[in-house]
């Protein structure tokens, strides 16, 4: 693993979402097999965007089996332990997550919906990405379900985006 690997990568989707990820960690694609084959992942989220959405549920369906490659199986960091190999932290709005820890107190809500999210393993970041979009009121907008597709997609690539790395400081693809 070498935490100076910084493999940048910046898309839009289809739907108006934009994503960047960094990936801190080489050979993404065997943490996200090993997550797969040994979850499920405990996954904390700060800043729930639906306030009637009890123990994150919404966000957690939105999040099921949506990352390429093997699926992972994401539950409620406070209501199962997981692994304990594997953690997710999201955070909506801003500040963004910072690492493998806690994100800083809410700031006020922008027009859109930014969501951020660090792969950890430990206190180990493997990788964290973020995505933003058109503003997203209900968890039954399918706005919100490649919203979160495109953020997993970001953050657990199913390829080694080191290897089209080679200027070493990232690349937009």
């Amino acid at each position: 693993m070498a935490a100076g690997l910084m493999a940048g990568l910046a898309g839009c989707s289809d739907q108006g979402t934009t994503t960047h990820s960094f990936v801190y960690a080489h050979d993404i694609p065997g943490h996200v097999q090993y997550a797969a084959a040994n979850g499920p992942v405990p996954v904390a989220i700060f800043r729930d965007p639906f306030p009637n959405d009890p123990a994150n549920a919404a966000v957690l369906a939105a999040m099921q089996h949506r990352n390429p490659g093997p699926p992972v199986t994401f539950v409620n960091a406070t209501s199962a332990p997981g692994s304990g190999a594997y953690r997710v932290i999201v955070a909506f709005g801003t500040p963004r997550v910072a690492g493998c820890r806690a994100p800083a107190a809410s700031a006020p809500a922008p027009e859109g919906t930014d969501v951020s999210a660090a792969f950890c393993t430990g206190d180990h970041l493997i990788s964290e990405a973020w995505a933003s979009g058109g503003r997203i009121d209900t968890a039954e907008d399918p706005r919100f379900a490649r919203l979160m597709q495109d953020l997993l997609s970001a953050l657990m690539p199913y390829n080694d985006p080191s290897l089209n790395n080679t200027g070493g400081s990232g690349g937009a693809m």
